[in-house]
């Protein structure tokens, strides 16, 4: 692997000695550190968990340009797109942290050993897309890490609707060499148990290293390492397709004259379509019956039939019964509960996927009394990011929460009653929530009344670059010297006045904005955008601006800044974003035609697509399609960037415009 630029190499040793670079733009120090954050833990956490010393001696990464895909590994040295190149605010928007753990993790599983053909290629990916899984769990807990996995089930069941290929299949694709292979280690790492788990592992690559292997050298190492014969688990995980749908319900028997007062029957049926390559699965389930007292406890049954009863004597009958309680087993589940039932596995479920599950069968049961103090209840011992989301996201869309013509009247009559005291003090709570997603669902749910006003202008403020853009797109389209007043609950009238300031005005937003650069620059590209339509708007009133008159060129300046951001200079998703903001104000230049064809000849397909699609956009325009075939047919005589382009790149482009 050969990467040349003017780089910045950060050197560190990870606490158990291996040496580490990373090659970075010298242009900000300020953001090595969040891009590269967990980079030496993450090279000794696979050491541990597979029991193998990295192989490499030294290892190294770098960031480079117009690269198309997340990142890639090369046998000690890790090449990654300068898209994850963030500062402290971007990396809650997207960061490094997986594809790094997933990278890193091809250090061991597809360079120290290699899957002898393409039918193989689970061999790695199945494995560099499970160990970024534990490795968060490392780092953040156990709810991290199950929230990880039931993303990923989530990739494979979807697969799982457009064909049943197996795992280990030459044209099995991405969504089964990375989100279902992942699911069915984590599988096998729970059927096993965590340590026999290791333990198979460390045999594997032990016996393997340096060579190319096959399924059945993995298959064979856990035989020897375990004395647990794992080829039932394989047939139907990787050499066969398909996932499981269980049917279930439960019952129960009560006899208080018994010395076994309670007998709970668990039915169990097996309901996917069955043929020559999706069978019965014969899985270990983990069934957690939860108690009225409180308690609980779990017994494990093997399904493994078309139809199955389980019988169980209990002291006391179960509210619910949880089928797979942690969610460890990827499949789809049929299985009708009550609202009781529901709310109390919400409430005292082991697993916060369990109770996750739970909240979101419970959405749009309004009629659930006292629902809301349940949320508010639920908020106060939830703390896992995806939890809070959902409980705000329900509390938000309850009746009454925007009453809109209780908060006028409040605010009329300089009055607040409790329940007004009580939403506006619930909402604040959402708002000030250390997950920026949590922040996003108010900013998303939050009408545009007065009362409203200071949690706006709080979100133009946000930690979080998308949440900002989230709360200027709503601002932005209010009309200017007039403000939003309070109707029926549930609707919003805007009433014209002169005699009224703006809601929030569009100098108050472009002035909060300015200044901020924004994940790969969306808040800059959409600074640009809107500053440029402000200033043709009070160009034709004529309006003095903050710094005097508006000169008459102020709108070419921000539309040109805007421009160049469609330009080589800039990393290919930012050229992405200003293309689209120039489509919506529908716009076309000489630069910007000479732009997008840097960008269409160029070998960046995620880049050179949305440049031929806003090309065709303008070529339906007659006056842009003229000015396209022009700049074509200059192009010899014009070098851009320090390039002509030859007659068979002018042909092609015509192509595009004809």
């Amino acid at each position: 692997m050969l990467a040349i630029g003017d780089y910045g190499v950060k050197k560190s040793v990870s606490p158990a000695g291996t040496p580490m670079q990373f090659w970075h733009y010298k242009e900000h120090p300020e953001r090595i550190e969040p891009t590269a954050r967990y980079s030496e833990q993450i090279i000794d956490f696979l050491s541990n968990e597979t029991g193998i010393k990295y192989p490499w001696g030294t290892y190294s990464q770098v960031m480079i340009q117009d690269f198309m895909f997340g990142a890639m590994e090369n046998t000690s040295a890790t090449t990654f797109g300068d898209f994850f190149w963030v500062d402290n605010r971007s990396f809650q928007e997207r960061n490094y942290i997986t594809v790094n753990a997933h990278e890193a993790t091809h250090q061991w599983f597809g360079d120290f050993i290699t899957g002898r053909h393409d039918g193989e290629q689970w061999l790695q990916e199945s494995f560099a897309t499970f160990y970024p899984g534990l490795f968060l769990g490392s780092i953040y807990g156990n709810d991290e890490r199950s929230w990880y996995f039931r993303d990923q089930m989530r990739g494979a069941i979807a697969a799982g609707k457009a064909n049943s290929l197996p795992v280990r299949h030459s044209a099995a694709g991405s969504s089964r060499h990375y989100p279902k292979g992942a699911s069915v280690l984590y599988m096998l790492q729970h059927v096993l148990g965590e340590e026999n788990y290791r333990k198979s592992i460390n045999l594997y690559l032990q016996r393997h290293g340096f060579q190319t292997v096959e399924t059945w050298d993995l298959q064979k190492a856990i035989i020897d390492a375990t004395g647990m014969n794992m080829d039932w688990f394989f047939d139907q995980w990787i050499h066969r397709g398909g996932e499981p749908i269980y049917g279930v319900n439960w019952s129960y028997t009560a006899d208080p004259l018994s010395k076994t007062p309670v007998t709970v029957a668990v039915e169990v049926a097996q309901k996917q379509v069955q043929d020559v390559v999706v069978g019965l699965f014969k899985m270990p389930i983990t069934l957690e019956f939860l108690y009225a007292d409180g308690s609980s406890e779990k017994r494990t049954v093997m399904a493994d039939k078309a139809n199955q009863t389980f019988r169980f004597n209990t002291p006391m009958i179960p509210v619910t019964v949880v089928f797979d309680a942690g969610s460890n087993v990827l499949k789809s589940l049929e299985m009708q509960k009550s609202h009781t039932e529901w709310l109390w596995q919400m409430q005292h479920g082991s697993s916060m996927l369990d109770r996750y599950d739970a909240l979101v069968a419970l959405r749009g049961n309004n009629d659930i009394k006292d629902y809301k103090l349940i949320l508010e209840e639920a908020w106060n011992r939830e703390y896992f990011r995806e939890m809070q989301v959902e409980i705000a996201s329900q509390w938000l869309s309850l009746p009454g929460v925007f009453d809109a013509t209780s908060t006028a009247k409040s605010i009329q009559d300089g009055l607040a009653s409790s329940t007004l005291m009580s939403n506006e003090y619930q909402i604040q709570k959402f708002a000030n929530s250390v997950h920026s997603s949590v922040r996003r669902i108010v900013f998303e749910r939050l009408p545009l009344q007065t009362n409203y006003r200071e949690f706006f202008l709080q979100g133009l403020k946000d930690s979080s670059y998308t949440n900002i853009e989230l709360v200027v797109n709503r601002l932005w389209n209010l009309p200017q010297n007039s403000y939003v007043q309070t109707s029926a609950p549930g609707t919003e009238i805007v009433a014209s006045t002169q005699s009224q300031p703006s809601f929030i005005s569009h100098r108050d937003i472009l002035e909060a904005i300015k200044d901020e650069n924004g994940y790969l620059h969306n808040l800059k590209v959409k600074y640009f955008e809107l500053a440029y339509t402000d200033a043709l708007e009070q160009q034709k009133k004529q309006e003095v601006s903050l710094h005097g008159k508006r000169t008459e060129n102020e709108p070419q300046i921000f539309l040109n800044s805007l421009i160049s951001m469609t330009g080589p200079y800039y990393e290919f998703r930012t050229r992405t974003n200003a293309m689209a903001a120039l489509k919506r104000l529908n716009v076309l230049t000489p630069e910007l035609t000479q732009n997008l064809f840097d960008a269409i000849l160029g070998f960046n397909g995620r880049l050179a697509s949305p440049a031929i699609e806003l090309l065709q956009y303008f070529k339906q325009q007659s006056q842009y399609k003229a000015l396209i075939i022009k700049e074509i047919q200059n192009l010899p005589v014009t070098p851009f960037l320090g390039r002509t382009y030859t007659a068979e790149e002018q042909k092609r482009l015509m192509l595009i415009v004809q």
